[in-house]
Parts: structure tokens; sequence; C-alpha cells
């Protein structure tokens, strides 16, 4: 393989050198403390601004929340009237367990139960 003939570096150049010369003689520093751009200098540090606030465009519309209708509500079952085994539903035994105030919806006999476990008893409402 023939060895390829190194090409002169740029720096090398007299154009170059004589311009380097120039700089060392307008600076009046030493030749090997002149950088070929000058001395660095940190910038001064720019503190974070904050993003603009956005406007909010439209206003916020208030709706009047009704109360359903009494044909819709819960209603208090008699206890008397409670079905078979609504105390011993695995979602009561489970909020009885856990304490406090709790209320669980239960499905019996094709009907929906809400049953309302507390430290004073049990309440059972049906729709």
């Amino acid at each position: 393989m023939p060895t390829p003939t190194p090409t002169p570096s740029p720096l090398a150049s007299p154009e170059v050198v004589a311009a380097q010369q120039e700089r060392v003689e307008q600076v009046g520093l030493p030749a090997e403390d002149v950088v070929e751009k000058g001395p660095w200098g940190w910038p001064d540090p720019v503190a974070p601004r904050r993003p603009n606030l956005k406007r909010q465009e439209t206003r916020p519309a208030f709706i009047r929340q009704a109360s359903a209708p009494d044909s819709r509500r819960w209603r208090e079952v008699v206890e008397v009237d409670w079905p078979e085994g609504i105390t011993e539903a695995p979602a009561v035994v489970a909020a009885r367990r856990r304490g406090g105030k709790r209320c669980v919806l239960v499905q019996q006999g094709g009907r929906m139960f809400r049953v309302r476990v507390g430290p004073v008893g049990i309440r059972v409402f049906t729709q």
C-alpha cells in the first residue's frame, strides 16, 4: 500500500502564522496566552422565568343540582319487612367488620337494597 503524502496543516500556513503574530501584538500578551478567539468569558446567569398565566377563555356555567323526585329516592324499609338474610349478606358482613358508618348495595330477590351499617344499628332502604 502506498503511503499517503501528508497535507500541510492550515495552522502552519504563513497567513495563519502572520495573523497570530498580529493578534499577539494587538493584545500585548505572550504568544502562548493568546487564544484564537480571545479569552473565555462566562455568560451572566439568566434567572428562569415563570410561564405566563393563561387566561380563562369562558366563564364557568353554574348548574343548580336538583334532588331526585320522590319516586326515585331510597325509602326506608321497616324491620318487619326486611328480606330474609339481608343482614347476613357477604357485603353487609364485610361492612360491619370494617366498622364505622358504611352503605352497601345488596341485590336480593330481584330487588336492590341499600343497607346502611353503623355503630347504632342497621337500616335497610329500597327504591
